[in-house]
């Protein structure tokens, strides 16, 4: 049950009520767990996938959701964190492979997991807050019917030497286990032509890898010193699977190289520039799917990703650019590249909770979630910047919305099992501070590529180029981009079309920053505030549904609700197309409050309240409501909300600490004579909140302390009754009950008004008939109820309800007071 108790005073003073008890009617949810997988294609007999993720920095930082357990993994930063690495199941649990000229690593930095992948921390695979690319592969088959295979041996001194696959290679790379530099062949070279991973020129003496046989390649004396161990990896030609193949560089941009297979378009691609006399020329660079268009990694070499090398995976191939590694003028350049994985799926929806907390000065965890959080909003009450950290922000990092600095430390330290820690910044932890908080949860990442279908967060590498940020399985309706560097937050809702995005801050919409929203992600244009050049790029993303709207309006200089959300609103950010400052408003704020996400203080009537399909602003604010304004909102609900509660509320929707209702004054007086008053005001407003799927309800007024109680003056020297039927009329004679007083106390709930909120309806919501107490026969009042055919999810505010109470003859003059106590269950 809900209660809440009400004092009232009779005679000469004003009847004072008590706080109501919220009654919390509990909702069970069930949670399923949802397991799909990265890019993954069955053909022939193997599978390949690929990915990106940010590096932590922390040992044990695992990618999973493969849906196997991978036999060749290789990875590459989008910095100079290092140059690509690989592992093959054919190698020790604790050996990884440079590409470079380096000895293997055997410090267990790529473990083979049976659903991924788990790193060390080393810089090459696992730098905080570096992005990293990577592709996997399963189903070596060394044999006849294969055609990706991984093996290692041990040198015997003899050249020629065939190495068995199984199957007639069409590219094999070796690497020893030593500092000599991993080096591949593909079967459009010239027989005894070598080439390698970094910018070693190629070999044409047949010493490494010479030829292909029918089910072997030929490796020479190099490749097969005496004990020495090696590695290798090799795939055969397969339509949509695996290709290769060579052209002559020609310098022109945006040139399409055919070849992989008709209809299908590879996730990954290499190219080798196998002839140039300039070593930096010679780096061969690699592109992913998750490269995003125009950023190709170098292989061997310590160098950061660059643009204009391969600028696109495309159907039946790829493009490359004028950069002389890809194309340049004469030279003789290879390829190689692999393919077949399908578009990512998701499922459920995201969880949400909002909250506030009190700062502490010293670190601080915030528990009770239910759920760990991949997206966490913070804001104080005063005047600091908004902020936020997602998922895929590593280490002690958070990020501002429209502050242009670059992220910063001990803000929101961490994302826990079941909440979040904030640290001393002042933006999230000042000793006495009030902050309000939101939280989500569920989102679809990089790290698994699971989650839900309407949330996601990721990152990507900037390069300042109109480019496509892909692989999110659904079109999203919003997405916020901030980029860690010196560039204010953006966003964009799909209710503002065009080439055209909102800030945060006092900012009017512009171009050429978040350009479109796709079917499988964004674009973003080549503004640094979205794309900033060789910066990594933070986004989170939702997707219209039950539970989030992107949606306009236009302003009218007069207070209005907006009930185009869907649901009912319980955070709401609003941004005017003009350069005013974008507000937000959580369910956590009482009353009539709202947030700047810029470095103010929290001010009124701008976000007013939540209604039944949305929200309410307030008259003529220039950031939510001016007459002729055009403004964009989110609006995100928490599905697991579902609590029936009674309250007593002022006319801002605050909550009355101590509510109190008057009865009329009354002299002394020879007779029995009745006095009246009202319960429900439009300072205390009974409010009903039934914000579950269960329409009924009902609504009674009793006693606080029992049938036994009584009207009391100060000091409890004298009293009268609420619940005695004797005399004429009833109450004005002591009847046979336990005391000796007399007096009634009737209640007419059918006079009272009562107001839903915009978008409900009172149809089949009764207020209760005028009824009097009557002890041990009527006890209770029943002041007004729902059926199974109301409206749920509603608000209903009761005012005005008639009171009267007779009181004995001759009833000394005093200030009287009773406690009473509504209650509210579910029917």
């Amino acid at each position: 049950m809900l209660n809440k108790q009400i004092f009232f005073l009779g005679t000469k003073k004003v009847n004072r009520l008590s706080k109501v008890a919220l009654l919390f009617y509990s909702v069970v949810i069930a949670m399923s767990l949802f397991t799909y997988y990265f890019q993954q294609a069955d053909a022939a007999n193997f599978t390949m996938q690929s990915g990106y993720y940010v590096g932590s920095g922390v040992t044990g930082h695992a990618i999973t959701g493969l849906g196997f357990q991978p036999d060749f993994v290789l990875i590459k930063s989008t910095t100079t964190a290092g140059v690509a690495v690989f592992k093959t199941s054919a190698m020790p649990a604790n050996t990884t492979a440079y590409t470079s000229n380096t000895a293997n690593n055997t410090t267990t930095q790529i473990t083979l997991d049976i659903d991924g992948f788990t790193l060390g921390t080393l810089a090459n695979v696992n730098s905080a807050n570096v992005l990293y690319n990577w592709i996997a592969v399963d189903g070596s088959d060394c044999s006849a019917t294969g055609n990706f295979c991984v093996g290692s041996y041990t040198g015997n001194g003899v050249s020629p030497r065939n190495i068995t696959t199984g199957f007639q290679p069409n590219m094999t790379i070796v690497k020893r286990s030593t500092n000599v530099a991993g080096h591949f062949r593909v079967s459009s070279e010239p027989a005894n032509e070598t080439l390698f991973l970094n910018n070693t020129a190629r070999n044409t003496t047949g010493t490494y890898i010479s030829n292909f046989g029918a089910t072997f390649f030929t490796v020479g004396a190099t490749d097969n010193v005496n004990l020495g161990t090696y590695y290798y990896v090799a795939f055969k030609d397969t339509a949509g699977l695996f290709g290769q193949g060579t052209y002559t560089g020609n310098a022109v941009d945006n040139r399409n190289i055919t070849g992989f297979g008709a209809s299908f378009t590879p996730n990954f691609a290499l190219t080798k520039n196998a002839t140039s006399a300039t070593a930096n020329d010679r780096r061969p660079l690699m592109n992913f799917t998750d490269s995003f268009g125009d950023s190709s990694s170098f292989v061997g070499d310590l160098v950061a990703n660059t643009t204009n090398g391969i600028q696109a995976l495309q159907a039946n191939g790829f493009q490359v650019g004028n950069n002389a590694s890809s194309n340049g003028n004469t030279a003789t350049i290879y390829w190689f590249a692999l393919g077949g994985a399908p578009s990512n799926s998701s499922s459920g929806t995201f969880d949400m909770k909002t909250g506030s907390y009190t700062g502490t000065g010293a670190s601080n965890p915030i528990t009770g979630l239910g759920f760990r959080p991949d997206l966490v909003i913070v804001k104080a009450n005063t005047a600091q910047l908004g902020v936020f950290r997602t998922k895929t922000m590593q280490g002690n990092s958070t990020a501002y919305f429209s502050n242009n600095v670059a992220n910063f430390a001990n803000g929101i330290t961490s994302l826990n099992a079941d909440g979040f820690t904030v640290n001393t910044a002042a933006q999230t932890n000042s000793v006495g501070v009030t902050y309000q908080w939101q939280a989500f949860g569920n989102a679809f990442d990089p790290y698994d590529n699971s989650g839900s279908s309407d949330f996601a967060v990721g990152s990507f590498y900037g390069n300042q180029l109109i480019r496509n940020i892909t692989r999110l399985p659904w079109q999203p309706d919003m997405v916020t981009i901030k980029t860690n560097t010196t560039q204010v937050g953006v966003w964009k809702p799909s209710s503002l079309a065009g080439n055209s995005t909102a800030y945060f801050g006092a900012t009017a919409n512009a171009a050429n920053v978040i350009q479109a929203l796709n079917s499988d992600g964004f674009q973003v244009g080549a503004n640094a505030q979205s794309n900033s050049n060789t910066v990594l790029s933070h986004w989170f993303a939702f997707k219209n549904g039950a539970n989030f709207t992107a949606g306009s309006y236009s302003g009218t200089g007069a207070a209005q609700s907006i009930t185009t959300a869907g649901h009912r609103s319980e955070n709401v950010w609003v941004k005017r197309s003009t350069g005013v400052n974008a507000v937000n408003r959580p369910v956590s704020l009482s009353g009539n409050s709202t947030q700047y996400l810029v470095a103010t203080a929290n001010v009124a009537d701008r976000i007013t309240g939540f209604v039944k399909n949305g929200f309410r602003v307030g008259g003529n604010q220039t950031e939510t409501n001016a007459s002729g304004g055009t403004y964009y909102y989110a609006s995100w609900n928490d599905s697991d909300h579902g609590n029936l509660t009674l309250d007593i509320v002022d006319n801002n929707d605050t909550s009355v600490a101590a509510p109190n209702y008057s009865m009329s004054n009354f002299g002394y007086n020879f007779n029995c004579s009745s006095i009246s008053g009202s319960l429900g005001t439009a300072t205390q407003k009974i409010r009903i909140s039934n914000l579950t799927t269960t329409p009924g309800w009902s609504a009674s007024i009793a006693a606080t302390s029992g049938i036994t109680d009584l009207w009391r003056n100060v000091g409890d020297t004298e009293q009268y009754d609420f619940n005695d039927v004797t005399g004429t009329p009833n109450g004005c004679s002591d009847g046979p009950d336990i005391d000796v007083e007399a007096g009634q106390l009737t209640i007419d709930p059918a006079t009272g008004t009562n107001t839903p909120e915009t978008g409900c309806s009172t149809s089949n919501v009764n207020l209760g008939a005028s009824s009097a107490f009557n002890q041990g026969t009527l006890d209770s009042l029943t002041l007004a109820s729902a059926n199974s055919s109301a409206d749920p999810d509603c608000i209903f505010d009761i005012t005005g309800i008639n009171l009267s109470q007779y009181i004995p003859e001759e009833q000394p003059i005093g200030s009287y007071d009773i406690n009473l106590t509504i209650t509210i269950v579910a029917n």
